[in-house]
């Protein structure tokens, strides 16, 4: 009976895999199976999630998930079974403390904070791997990382593919073999074109060698490109000397910005990479790594030599007159106020404006209120007037009215003002020539 594999992820760094009939089962049979599986669930109330054909996390909830799950196996590469990715959570919903990430670790994203590439050995424990610390690397230098990592799989999967194919030519090739009884007993011997079965496998096995061969080359020449690219432009002092400056103090130079993401903050790195650029006279440090180590007292020292006066400077002639025993006076400063009528600011000291003359003003009479020019209904309608006829006007005469509570108001033309008339009564009288 054929088999299918299940890989179940229970926990960060925990994997248990184990094989089950390839029919599948309902979900109570699943989840009991599990239990029995991994000891540390039994009398726990979890849930299960498949991973689906599109790589995203489905939740099963009734049997016709799992036949789903056995449906969205993938073939494991070089053999003929099955495997079905499943992952455990607990309670009934996904967000679990299992599963959940650090603050620090959202805050640090991966697309910029990177664990550093030293060379560790392949079979070191887990502690060592602890030890490892958390540098800044650029986006490029994090490409090149996942494309070294990609071609270290495809490497292994390569190998395998390739072992696979040999244990089949040999197993189909070779005269003297009698474990085949099918072969020994039907007459063809090792002829391999008259079993159509053998032969598919064999052709299937020649095949994924091949485009694996294909996919490897295809990785290989993209990494290629990628860390000459690196090369090429990361001969400059402020490319080379940038990660190893941010990881001094990524506070101050990777802050956390909005959603919780870190940023490179430009406005701080120019500047002391400018001024590490004239410590070094522009000349890369062979070793950047122990260089770093000096980079925080190299711009301490730089800020406290070149640090401006924390004074004002003294005006010259105070100066003058101190040096010499004089005491320079002392004024004080002048208050001021704003009136509520106008928006011109006086002096505390200056007296208050008692009258402001205003146009049309009787030195020996009473004085009249100011005229009032209002636009009348042919004003907001020019289409009435004929062309190049002069606007009209309304004239607030308060000489009219018997008293000046209530005013009068007057449409006039421009030729009103050419005689004295009644309208231009309250303009000062025209001088007499004696």
């Amino acid at each position: 009976m054929d088999t299918t594999q299940v890989q179940v992820t229970y926990g960060p760094g925990k994997i248990r895999k184990f094989n089950i009939p390839e029919t599948p089962c309902t979900y109570e049979e699943l989840k009991s199976d599990i239990q029995c599986r991994i000891p540390s669930l039994v009398g726990k109330m979890f849930g299960i999630q498949y991973l689906d054909d599109e790589e995203n996390w489905i939740i099963a909830v009734s049997d016709t998930c799992i036949s789903e799950a056995f449906r969205c196996s993938r073939e494991i590469e070089g053999t003929y079974m099955r495997r079905m990715k499943l992952r455990i959570f607990d309670g009934c919903s996904p967000q679990v403390s299992g599963f959940s990430t650090d603050k620090r670790d959202v805050m640090e994203p991966k697309c910029l904070f990177e664990s550093s590439r030293d060379p560790v050995e392949a079979l070191e424990s887990d502690c060592k791997r602890q030890l490892r610390k958390s540098v800044y690397r650029s986006p490029l230098q994090l490409l090149i990382d996942e494309l070294e990592d990609e071609v270290h799989v495809k490497s292994v999967e390569f190998e395998s593919a390739k072992e696979h194919l040999k244990s089949l030519e040999k197993k189909f090739t070779n005269p003297n073999i009698k474990i085949d009884k099918t072969k020994s007993q039907c007459g063809h011997g090792n002829d391999l074109d008259k079993h159509d079965v053998e032969k598919k496998q064999f052709c299937d096995a020649s095949t994924t060698v091949k485009n694996i061969t294909k996919d490897l080359e295809k990785v290989k020449q993209n990494l290629h490109l990628k860390k000459q690219t690196y090369e090429n432009t990361c001969d400059t002092f402020f490319s080379r000397v940038l990660p190893h400056l941010v990881n001094t103090n990524t506070d101050k130079y990777y802050p956390v910005g909005s959603f919780g993401l870190r940023q490179l903050s430009m406005g701080a790195i120019h500047p002391d990479i400018a001024i590490l650029d004239k410590h070094y006279r522009g000349i890369i440090p062979k070793d950047l790594d122990s260089a770093a180590r000096c980079f925080g007292q190299i711009l301490e020292k730089y800020q406290k030599d070149n640090r401006g006066p924390t004074e004002k400077p003294k005006n010259p002639i105070q100066r003058f007159m101190e040096d010499r025993g004089v005491e320079f006076p002392k004024f004080k400063t002048p208050q001021t106020t704003t009136t509520t009528t106008s928006s011109t600011v006086t002096s505390a000291s200056a007296p208050p404006v008692q009258y402001m003359p205003t146009y049309g003003y009787y030195p020996m009479g009473p004085m009249p209120m100011p005229y009032q020019f209002n636009a009348s209904p042919l004003m907001m309608n020019q289409r009435r007037m004929p062309v190049g006829s002069p606007l009209p006007m309304t004239v607030c005469n308060p000489t009219q009215s018997p008293s000046f509570g209530c005013t009068e108001m007057d449409t006039v033309g421009p030729d009103a003002f050419d005689d004295e008339s009644e309208y231009i009564a309250c303009l000062p009288p025209k001088k007499q020539k004696l």
